[in-house]
């Protein structure tokens, strides 16, 4: 079993092993376990016979702002417009808040809700997205609400890593989507709604440039509801957004991000667990048999030979350890000749007319019974 420690082409697998592992689970661990599916177009609700109709609107706007470098700005402050340049070495701009207002009146009252803002960051043929803003209830027509936006968010880093994993740099589209439920009562019936207007910005480079118009910055959006004239009918079902697992896909195949994660953690503590079988077995194997120590730690200097000729030389220096005589070899630039005789390796290094001589015994209780010319 100590073998196994002398197996280099296992360490390289285990080695290799652990990095594609932990690179797995950096991937997996990295992305989102779900993501966001929009709901569906709805057909306008006609109204019959004996029905009316009452209607409300959905009102946002939205708007940013920053602190920045002296004379870049009016006013030396990054105001709604501005281009922001947020990272690497152009970033001219203190921390980004993006601000949201949202009201909504008309023929409805007695109105809760709830908001969360989502990112989206799509470029590279990658799309990634992640919470700016949790879940957040409010009671009543409206809210106002600021959240940071620049370097303390996660948008540089993921474009970055973007970046890294594709080995190249490109532009990214960015879409903010304040996701806001919302609960009221119209004309005595109850109403469920959901508004999600977007908002875009380019970023690249370290640049987040705006890309929308004024009807995106101030989006409205007008409901109609259909009210039965003589009792509250059941309103129909409002498409609701939902979360769905996050997939990889890879040609036909989909690996759901939480199989990835799973996989990842499993592969790597089972190949730290063998590396370190492995390790052990390697001590145990060096420890036991020092000439093992000496392969692994000199193997490509070592040459073995039957025996050497001592007789015809100058001068024989004795050398005290291996690692001494394999520093004078690779000093030399010699290989290091390896005779066994009696129990005993002899290493030998000849420069010329002389020879350099160390040996090691292969089991400590063994004398030295063999003289240096007899090794010849």
């Amino acid at each position: 079993m100590d073998r196994i420690g002398s197996n280099k082409e296992l360490l390289y697998v285990l080695v290799g092993a652990i990095v594609g592992f932990a690179l797995l689970a950096l991937y997996a661990f990295s992305q989102p376990d779900s993501k966001l599916q929009a709901p569906p177009d709805t057909p306008p609700v006609a109204v019959s016979a004996g029905t009316t109709t009452a209607t409300y609107t959905h009102r946002a706007s939205f708007g940013y702002s920053a602190p920045a470098f002296p004379g870049l700005y009016s006013g030396d402050e990054a105001k709604t417009g501005n281009t922001l340049y947020i990272g690497g070495s152009t970033a001219l701009v203190g921390p980004v808040r993006f601000m949201v207002d949202y009201q909504v009146d008309g023929e409805i009252s007695k109105v809760t809700g709830s908001y969360r803002v989502l990112v989206e960051i799509i470029g590279n043929g990658v799309s990634r997205s992640y919470e700016m803003a949790p879940e957040t209830p409010f009671v009543g027509p409206g809210f106002s609400a600021e959240m940071a936006l620049g370097e303390t968010s996660q948008l540089i880093p993921i474009a970055e890593l973007i970046d890294n994993l594709l080995g190249s740099s490109g532009s990214y589209k960015v879409v903010i989507t304040p996701l806001i439920r919302i609960k009221g009562d119209v004309s005595g019936q109850e109403v469920n709604d959901v508004f999600q207007p977007r908002i875009g910005f380019t970023y690249g480079s370290g640049r987040l440039a705006p890309d929308f118009d004024r009807a995106q910055i101030a989006p409205e959006e007008t409901r109609t509801v259909t009210v039965a004239s003589a009792a509250p009918a059941a309103p129909a079902p409002t498409p609701q957004a939902r979360l769905i697992p996050n997939v990889l896909r890879f040609g036909p195949f989909a690996f759901p991000i939480t199989t990835l994660r799973f996989f990842a953690v499993v592969g790597l503590v089972v190949s730290l667990v063998l590396l370190g079988f492995y390790l052990l077995s390697r001590d145990r194997l060096i420890r036991g048999d020092p000439m093992e120590r000496v392969r692994q730690q000199y193997g490509p200097l070592l040459i073995p030979v039957q025996g050497v000729n001592f007789r015809d030389v100058d001068r024989v220096v004795e050398v005290d350890t291996i690692d001494n005589l394999a520093n004078i070899a690779m000093a030399l630039e010699r290989p290091i000749l390896t005779v066994e005789r009696d129990g005993e390796y002899h290493f030998v290094v000849q420069d010329g007319g002389v020879i350099y001589h160390a040996k090691l015994g292969r089991v400590a209780t063994v004398p030295s019974t063999t003289p240096i010319s007899a090794i010849s």
